[in-house]
């Protein structure tokens, strides 16, 4: 399947990659070089490089490029069982389904050196 697009005179001067990635979407760096390099991406009918400018009016041309973006995001919930939360019941300032607002206390060490009190 071949697409072609026309470059416009608002991208004359750029970059073949970064006008891939402005006029195409958020194509990884390394897929269009792949694709660059294996001819499948072409200016005015040739085989070019990433580092090519592109001009007003250049044709480019791509040959069975499918991208996908697929985001996987990973959600990871704690949730503090009730033994927890009533261990540590003196320490909770707010508790609702979303969020547990406690207060933190500082413990300081001490170190006697040569009769001396350090905080570590």
């Amino acid at each position: 399947m071949k697409k072609s697009y026309t470059v416009e005179k608002t991208c004359n001067g750029m970059r073949i990659d970064r006008w891939i990635r402005h006029s195409l979407g958020s194509i990884p760096q390394g897929l269009i070089e792949k694709h660059l390099r294996a001819g499948k991406i072409k200016l005015n009918k040739k085989k070019i490089k990433s580092s090519h400018k592109v001009k007003t009016n250049d044709e480019i041309n791509l040959f069975n490029i499918d991208f996908k973006e697929t985001i996987v995001q990973k959600k990871i919930k704690f949730e503090p069982s009730k033994e927890v939360i009533k261990s540590n019941e003196d320490q909770i300032i707010d508790n609702n389904e979303n969020f547990i607002v406690l207060i933190k206390v500082q413990v300081f060490q001490f170190k006697v050196v040569q009769n001396q009190k350090k905080i570590l």
